[in-house]
C-alpha cells in the first residue's frame, strides 16, 4: 500500500500481498500491525513467510500523522438588539472548509461569515472544520446574547391640516419600548406616550419618535406633518433656461405642499402638449423632443386635488428667452 496520512486518533488496517514460493503465506508486522493506531508518524515492515518457510524481503509504509486541525472561533460582538449582525471567523489553519451553525437553525460555510439574529435569545454557535485530510474538528464559540428590539410607530389623523387647526394628536402604537422621545420638528419635544400638540406656522415638519426598551435597545420612526394655509397660486410670466442656475426652469407654485394629485402640462404653439409632470417639485426645463426649445410664447395647464380634496384648475402662458 502506498505511504498515507493519517488523522490524530484514527486507526488503520495495514494491508500486505504475496505471490511466487508456496502457498498459505504469514505475515509478520514490525513494530505493529496489521491493526495500527500510531501516536506518532513511523514507518510499518512486513515480512512475508511461505510455506516453505522461506521469507520474501521486508516492504515498508510511511504511516505520517497528521498535524492537528485546532479551531478558535471568534465573534467580533457577543450582544447586541435585533437585528445584531456578527462575524465570526473559524481560527483555524490549514481548513479545508467549515461548517458553522449558528444555534438559531442557521448553516453556513467559509472561514469568515456574518449572520444576522433577528429574534431575541441566547445562541451557540458550533463549527466543524476540516483539513485537506479529511481530518475533522469541532469547536463552540461563546454565547451570542440577542435582546429584542423595541418597534417605533405612530398614527395620526391625517399629514395635512388647515392652517389654525393643527391640533395633533399622536397616537403611539409602538411595541416593546418603556420610554419615549419626540421631536415635533418645530423646535418643541415631549416624553409623553401619546402626545398632542398645535403646529401654528404653515410649513411642513418632520416628526420623530425615537424609543428605548429592554437592554437598553431603541428604535425611531418619523412622519410629516404639513400645515397649509389658504389656497393660493404663483405663476411666473418668463424664465431663462440658460444654464445659469437662475430661472433655468418654469414651475407654477402652489400652496398644496401635498396634494393628492397633481398634472402639470406644458404646450406648444399648435396645442401639442411637450411636457407633463406630476411632481410639485418637478418644472420644465426649455426641452421639446430631446432638443432645446425654440424662444417664443408656450401654453400651460395644471390641475390639482388638495389634501382637502378641493379640485384646482389654472391655465395661463409663460415665455421662453434665449
Amino acid at each position: 500500500m502506498p505511504d498515507t496520512v493519517l488523522c490524530e486518533g484514527a486507526s488503520l488496517e495495514l494491508i500486505a500481498s504475496a505471490n511466487g514460493g508456496a502457498t498459505p503465506y504469514a505475515f509478520a508486522w514490525s513494530p505493529a500491525g496489521p491493526l495500527i493506531a500510531p501516536t506518532a508518524s513511523g514507518t510499518y515492515s512486513v515480512v512475508a513467510t511461505d510455506a516453505n518457510g522461506c521469507a520474501s524481503a521486508p516492504a515498508d509504509v510511511l504511516v505520517d500523522l497528521a498535524a492537528p486541525i485546532v479551531p478558535a472561533p471568534t465573534a467580533d460582538v457577543l450582544e447586541g438588539c435585533t437585528p445584531l449582525c456578527v462575524t465570526f471567523n473559524d481560527g483555524a489553519t490549514g481548513a479545508a472548509s467549515t461548517t458553522w451553525d449558528l444555534g438559531d437553525g442557521t448553516t453556513l460555510t467559509g472561514t469568515t461569515i456574518t449572520h444576522c439574529y433577528t429574534v431575541a435569545g441566547d445562541f451557540l454557535p458550533t463549527l466543524l472544520v476540516i483539513d485537506a485530510f479529511g481530518c475533522s474538528a469541532i469547536a463552540t464559540g461563546d454565547t451570542i446574547h440577542v435582546s429584542a428590539s423595541p418597534v417605533a410607530a405612530f398614527t395620526v389623523p391625517r399629514n395635512v391640516f388647515a392652517e389654525g387647526e393643527a391640533q395633533v394628536a399622536f397616537q403611539n402604537t409602538s411595541t416593546g419600548a418603556w420610554t419615549y422621545a419626540w421631536d415635533f420638528g418645530d423646535g418643541d419635544l415631549s416624553a409623553e406616550a401619546s402626545p398632542t400638540h398645535a403646529f401654528i406656522e404653515v410649513g411642513c415638519y418632520p416628526v420623530e419618535l425615537y424609543v428605548i426598551g429592554a437592554a437598553g435597545c431603541d428604535d425611531r420612526t418619523s412622519a410629516e406633518i404639513c400645515v397649509e394655509g389658504s389656497y393660493a397660486l404663483f405663476a411666473p410670466n418668463a424664465f431663462t433656461p440658460d444654464g445659469d442656475g437662475i430661472n433655468d426652469h418654469y414651475l407654477p407654485i402652489t400652496t398644496a405642499q401635498r396634494p393628492k394629485s397633481y398634472e402639470f402640462t406644458v404646450f406648444d404653439r399648435w396645442g401639442a402638449a411637450i411636457f407633463r409632470s406630476t411632481d410639485v417639485l418637478e418644472g420644465w426645463g426649455g426641452n421639446a423632443l430631446g432638443a432645446a426649445a425654440e424662444q417664443g410664447v408656450y401654453a400651460w395647464t395644471l390641475r390639482l386635488q388638495d389634501a382637502f380634496n378641493e379640485v384646482h384648475a389654472h391655465k395661463g402662458h409663460m415665455v421662453l428667452l434665449r
